[in-house]
């Protein structure tokens, strides 16, 4: 079987955090690396005795969403997910079978195999109580503060459960021994505490979270610069990879001169064809993300757009009203001019001049 830090850590760095899990910007993956790589995946799920969501993500990301092995080892979870949940699953696993799931636009919450069903959602937050419990009565939780990490990342991205306090008692653990966590549990930490930090409204929390991410993102680049470009090892560099700049650092980040984008939405597939052009000016080191914000603000009837929390940060889901399907195969693809885009609207980032198009598609 695969183990999770190849299927998430490694794939997940290779293959970017875009929506559609293709390469980071500048860094394309030849196509016969990347079959390989699925290859790789295919051979997991016909050797592996249990399914493995790692995979099922991995899978995922790679965007490779019609293949055959990935639609078994989906019916698989699902059935093990009804079967095992309440049994014998930690909370850890349990948190990574609602990951895999929210990857594959499953609700969590109404998983069903075979005529029965389970709220994963539910499962995983009394899972998820219990270790906390034991982690503010010991300092330690009933399992590993890794499993924690997950455990609230995924509460986060289900919008289930208290998170936020669950952050906080995260956010205080890494301030208080942070140094002495191991890489790949200080990233999946950091990962649920970016996610809460974009969801709280409590100024008091933010601003605690904050303090946190600076000072994990602030430690990988003290390692990175001790190992030569390696956090950790190979293996947890690959995982620190995904924490994004702490909130304070991307705002700095997007303080520079104002550059302007072109920014056209294309409808030819689905009820009345539409086209819609305007150019924005937003600060040097914007998000593509900020982009799409700037064109709601100035025309907020044309411009209109929706996303969706995944686990490999925000999706656009609806542009103009017109929403993707999964039953019709159906999704918003960005492209900068005809070129489709390699990186997620939260982590690309467009130049200068340059022309973002977002074509209503089908996978």
């Amino acid at each position: 079987m695969l183990s999770a830090a190849l299927s998430i850590g490694v794939l997940l760095a290779l293959l970017g955090s875009g929506a559609a899990g293709t390469a980071p910007q500048g860094c394309d993956i030849p196509p016969q690396e990347l079959t390989r790589m699925l290859q790789i995946l295919e051979r997991s799920v016909a050797e592996s005795e249990a399914p493995n969501p790692s995979v099922l993500l991995a899978f995922n990301l790679a965007g490779a969403t019609g293949s055959n092995a990935r639609q078994q080892l989906l019916k698989e979870i699902e059935e093990d997910a009804v079967n095992r949940a309440h049994k014998d699953m930690s909370s850890g696993q349990v948190a990574l079978y609602t990951l895999a799931l929210l990857s594959s636009c499953r609700d969590p919450q109404h998983v069903e195999s075979h005529g029965l069903s389970v709220n994963l959602s539910r499962v995983l937050d009394q899972k998820t109580r219990k270790e906390v419990a034991r982690l503010e009565k010991d300092g330690v939780p009933l399992t590993t503060l890794y499993s924690v990490g997950l455990d609230v990342l995924a509460l986060c991205l289900a919008r289930t459960g208290d998170y936020e306090q669950d952050a906080i008692l995260l956010a205080k653990q890494l301030l208080s021994s942070g140094s002495q966590i191991d890489v790949d549990t200080q990233a999946v930490m950091a990962l649920a505490l970016e996610c809460v930090y974009d969801r709280t409204e409590l100024p008091d929390t933010r601003g605690l979270l904050q303090e946190a991410l600076e000072e994990v993102s602030k430690g990988f680049l003290d390692k990175q610069e001790e190992g030569e470009g390696v956090i950790g090892n190979i293996y947890s560099t690959s995982l620190a990879m995904q924490l994004p700049l702490s909130p304070s650092q991307a705002t700095t980040a997007q303080e520079g001169p104002p550059i302007t984008v072109h920014y056209t939405i294309t409808n030819t597939l689905k009820g009345k064809p539409f086209e819609f052009s305007i150019t924005v000016s937003v600060p040097a080191g914007s998000t593509l993300l900020a982009v799409l914000q700037e064109a709601e603000k100035a025309d907020p009837e044309e411009f209109s757009f929706e996303t969706k929390a995944t686990s490999w940060g925000p999706m656009v889901v609806s542009i103009h009203g017109l929403a993707g399907s999964e039953r019709d195969r159906t999704f918003w693809e960005f492209f900068s001019g005809t070129d489709s885009l390699q990186e997620g609207v939260g982590t690309y980032k467009p130049q200068d001049g340059e022309h973002i198009r977002a074509v209503f598609s089908k996978y």
